[in-house]
């Protein structure tokens, strides 16, 4: 993962590249006017070093659009094989997992991130990922959770194991983490929905979700399956 790119992802440029390039044009044409003058040369001259001077910072920096840092984050996950690797991790056999199909749940983490940015679609990121796989089998449900840092490029890995009996609810909730102000970084909320599965020791695991949508058909599933295995 090219974590300069990462840092640059969001810690943009002081100003769009296209106003940089607009401005910096200015003052090199500006600057080469009155350096022309016999008032203000030394003035010219130094408007012209100024917008060169944004102009190559501008164009210098590495950028990233928020598809291609979700796009990094995907693969740095390893996203389309995690199936693959948490049956391996947990020691399961695809054959054991048949109740119910595997839920894959994913999205950033707020909570105790280094770097938080909004997109231009409107959708929160950080510098910490997660992904959940759920694994179904006759008695338990099986966890495998990864977690990683984009800017540490660490990668951890877990597992658990839940019996059915012992879940307490299996449900979707708003979340609002707020993040005080830092010098001269404003404060922030960020709002997001999130999946949280809770057992009777007290326990849970929580992870927010980017397509509520599109997982909520498995998560219906999921709660039909702990319905019926608490009433046998």
């Amino acid at each position: 993962m090219d974590t300069v790119k990462i840092q640059q992802y969001f810690n943009p440029s002081i100003m769009p590249k296209k106003d940089a390039i607009k401005y910096g044009t200015i003052l090199i044409c500006m600057g080469g006017i009155m350096s022309t003058s016999d008032k203000f040369p030394a003035i010219g001259i130094f408007m012209i070093i100024a917008g060169a001077s944004l102009l190559i910072v501008t164009l210098k920096k590495p950028s990233i659009s928020d598809a291609e840092y979700d796009n990094y984050v995907s693969a740095f996950v390893n996203i389309s094989h995690v199936k693959e690797l948490a049956l391996d991790k947990l020691g399961l056999d695809e054959s054991e997992v048949t109740e119910i199909e595997p839920i894959i749940l994913s999205g950033y983490v707020y909570q105790g991130a280094d770097l938080l940015k909004q997109g231009t679609d409107g959708q929160w990121r950080s510098n910490k990922y997660e992904i959940f796989a759920l694994f179904f089998t006759v008695n338990e449900l099986h966890c495998y959770t990864k977690r990683v840092s984009t800017t540490g490029g660490r990668a951890l890995e877990s597992t658990d194991v839940y019996f059915y009996k012992d879940i307490v609810s299996a449900s979707t909730t708003y979340e609002t983490f707020t993040r005080p102000q830092q010098g001269a970084i404003p404060a922030v909320n960020v709002d997001y929905e999130c999946f949280k599965l809770t057992t009777s020791a007290g326990t849970s695991i929580t992870v927010s979700l980017r397509d509520v949508d599109g997982i909520q058909k498995s998560i219906n599933a999921m709660r039909a399956l702990l319905k019926e295995k608490k009433s046998q």
